[in-house]
């Protein structure tokens, strides 16, 4: 069976970057931190696949070829090992890096998305538009993570 992976990582991920899945298996160097090497598309994601038996389970991290440059959470914490359980059929495995260790958080950056909501009337203001800035990695948040969220409500007024 082959197990594909399909890979997001950060704007600031230098485009000349090598991605590779690193882990528990040896299909994926046991461990070793430049394991299976992703190929860069034209998009900017990486994708890559190898061949597992079913009823195999692989606990893998991404890096970009050193443990120096290992994925990391959004705030520069350690992630968790990130986990694939192998079974009859495979669903191609996508994955978000949020950041990674040993490369320079560019605060000029802004990585997020912008969701317009229209409420409907109600009172004297009428119909309004917020719109509600959501930081990388909110939509794949387990629920229990809390995360910073920015709400932007009120009239434009025009000079």
């Amino acid at each position: 069976m082959r197990l594909s992976f399909i890979v997001q990582v950060p704007v600031d991920t230098p485009a000349n970057a090598s991605v590779f899945v690193a882990g528990s298996l040896p299909s994926v160097g046991s461990w070793k931190a430049d394991g299976l090497q992703l190929a860069r598309a034209a998009d900017g994601t990486y994708s890559g696949s190898l061949a597992l038996e079913a009823g195999q389970t692989l606990e893998y991290k991404l890096t970009c070829g050193s443990w120096d440059a290992v994925e990391k959470a959004a705030d520069g914490s350690d992630r968790a090992n990130r986990v694939a359980h192998v079974g009859a059929t495979a669903e191609p495995i996508t994955a978000t890096v949020e950041r990674w260790a040993g490369l320079p958080v560019n605060a000029n950056t802004v990585v997020g998305t912008l969701q317009i909501v229209q409420v409907p009337a109600s009172g004297p203001h009428g119909a309004r538009t917020l719109r509600v800035w959501l930081p990388q990695g909110y939509d794949e948040g387990d629920g229990q993570t809390r995360f910073p969220v920015l709400y932007l409500q009120g009239r434009a007024k025009l000079f």
